[in-house]
């Protein structure tokens, strides 16, 4: 819940700065709020990950998010039978991998609007840092409704941040 709150907050209060100002402060935000969220979850982990596997799973979110983004924007799907038809292709084929969940976790960013979410290159960074973020809090949120759709909004809200595309 702070996350998106923060994103919104230094988006209402940079809105008037230069471009360059403003990467550097998303920049900025991005790392404290990775901090924070990093401290609060030692002790909350099973396993420790390592640097391998959370780069597949945020290559695995990003290609969820692409796979989603292209089949509901650029074929007659729509958004919502592309991230059903993903999402099951996820649970299929990643499942062994242990990288079902964030493909899914990917879904919810791909399912975002070209208004909001323009580009391609702009759906794989969200769904990157989705798989990055998803394997941060691993195991915090368990049993927690929404938090993957939560990983995705917080991924795209800090990727419209960076680019600068939230403030206008």
């Amino acid at each position: 819940m702070l996350i998106p709150a923060a994103v919104y907050t230094a988006q209402l209060l940079c809105q008037p700065l230069s471009g360059g100002l403003v990467v550097g402060l998303g920049l900025l935000l991005l790392l404290v709020l990775a901090g924070l969220v990093h401290n609060s979850t030692r002790g909350h982990r099973t396993d420790p990950c390592s640097l391998a596997t959370v780069l597949w799973s945020a290559v695995s979110a990003a290609g969820g998010a692409l796979a989603t983004y292209i089949l509901g924007n650029y074929t007659f799907l729509g958004s919502a039978a592309a991230s059903g038809l993903v999402g099951l292709a996820a649970a299929q084929l990643l499942c062994k991998y242990d990288l079902d969940l964030p493909a899914y976790a990917g879904v919810f960013v791909g399912m975002s609007s070209v208004v909001v979410v323009p580009s391609l290159v702009m759906v794989g960074i969200a769904g990157f840092m989705t798989g990055l973020l998803y394997r941060l809090v691993d195991g915090v949120f368990d049993g927690v409704g929404g938090r993957l759709g939560t990983m995705a909004a917080v991924s795209v809200l800090i990727t419209l941040l960076l680019t600068g595309r939230g403030w206008g």
